[in-house]
């Protein structure tokens, strides 16, 4: 190419001019439409949209980690079954050429080896198996639909329910559980679900009906009689036995028949007595302060098995807080006490709460029932 040439093709070329003729644009005088509003999506389904996703999506990471972990695990599996095959072939041809000492330490070696890849397949198995159950688990949570998730928050509220009345014994806090779980089924507005809200009103009534006892009062009762223990009398030595009967021999005259007639009138006003054991007198001090002291470590006793709520215990205290009465205190003033601590024995510190499952089996099974039925249908 020639230096002319080039020199052409660097000169610019003029724009084409545009014809002075063209007629000019109009203005926009017009305003572009107003877009159409959206109408404004409510809070409620949008969280709720978000929440599925996020469960949905956190369930999906969950079953293809553990897949990918099943993968590998079913590798590695195999691999160990092929080593295991190949040791066994070892073995056999070591024991068909050899038999020295030199190829039984080698055959000790293959089995130890053996041994402990047996060991760890079986715990490989046995780790294939749980993420089995994991991956399947969470399978289902994946498929579960907003009326699934509904019936598990069901089930645990009244699972919630059961371990506040059996383990703690509050009683507002399983009739509140209860009725969170009888809200979330009548939100379903499922009919199916209706014996299920039959059940949890009536386990609602009986929480509410049910009389518990007062072990506070119970208490202070056993302190005030082991406060009242001081002034009471001991018991008095019983008095037993036969009187000895004396015999009236025949009449004797002279001053013998003197004596008798004075002895016979005397006689009328002395009585003997012969007792098998003898006769202890009234306790001293320390006796009636080591009484009061047992009688009263019952009571206290009594005390910390309704602080335990240990049913057992406290009436195991309070009969042998009546026996000790009956054997060391004089019945009539032991009377008001004994008669206080037989009221306190018919008491039950530690009743049976009522039996709120009825309402989660038949949760369970109705669930069951309509999952196969989904099932079914889906196929």
């Amino acid at each position: 190419m020639s230096e002319t040439d080039e020199n052409r093709q660097n000169i610019p070329q003029a724009a084409p001019e545009t014809p002075d003729d063209t007629p000019p644009r109009e203005a926009e005088t017009e305003t572009a439409p107003e877009p159409p509003r959206e109408q404004p999506r409510r809070r409620g389904s949008a969280l709720a949209l978000i929440i599925s996703l996020v469960a949905v999506l956190l369930a999906g990471g969950g079953i293809g980690a553990g897949y990918w972990a099943w993968q590998q695990l079913r590798s590695q599996h195999a691999t160990n079954n092929q080593s295991i095959d190949n040791l066994d072939t070892q073995l056999k041809a070591l024991q068909a050429r050899i038999g020295s000492q030199a190829s039984q330490q080698a055959v000790d070696a293959l089995q130890k080896q053996l041994a402990a890849l047996e060991q760890q397949i079986k715990s490989q198995t046995q780790t294939l198996d749980t993420l089995n159950r994991a991956v399947e688990q969470g399978r289902t949570l994946a498929q579960r639909n907003r009326r699934g998730w509904s019936l598990a928050e069901v089930e645990y509220l009244m699972r919630i329910a059961r371990y506040r009345l059996d383990l703690m014994h509050d009683y507002p806090g399983s009739i509140a559980a209860l009725q969170a779980a009888d809200q979330q089924l009548a939100a379903l507005a499922d009919p199916n679900l209706l014996p299920v809200r039959q059940a949890l009103a009536k386990e609602i009534a009986e929480l509410r009906d049910f009389k518990k006892p007062d072990r506070v009062g119970i208490m202070l009762e056993l302190a005030q009689l082991a406060d009242h223990l001081k002034g009471l009398p001991p018991a008095q030595p019983a008095l037993g036995g036969k009187p000895v009967e004396t015999t009236q021999g025949a009449t004797r005259s002279g001053w013998r028949g003197l004596l008798d007639s004075v002895w016979a009138a005397i006689s009328k006003h002395i009585t003997i007595r012969h007792y098998d054991q003898p006769v202890q007198g009234a306790p001293a001090a320390e006796t009636l302060l080591y009484m009061n002291q047992v009688l009263r470590l019952r009571l206290e006793a009594a005390r910390v098995a309704v602080m335990r709520a240990n049913n057992a215990d406290y009436h195991n205290e309070l009969k042998a807080a009546l026996d000790w009465l009956d054997a060391h205190y004089a019945p009539q003033a032991a009377a008001p006490i004994k008669q206080q601590l037989q009221t306190l024995l018919a008491r039950d510190i530690s009743p049976a709460p009522p039996d709120i499952s009825a309402s989660l089996t038949l949760l369970r099974r109705l669930a069951a029932s309509g999952d196969a039925q989904q099932k079914s249908a889906a196929s």
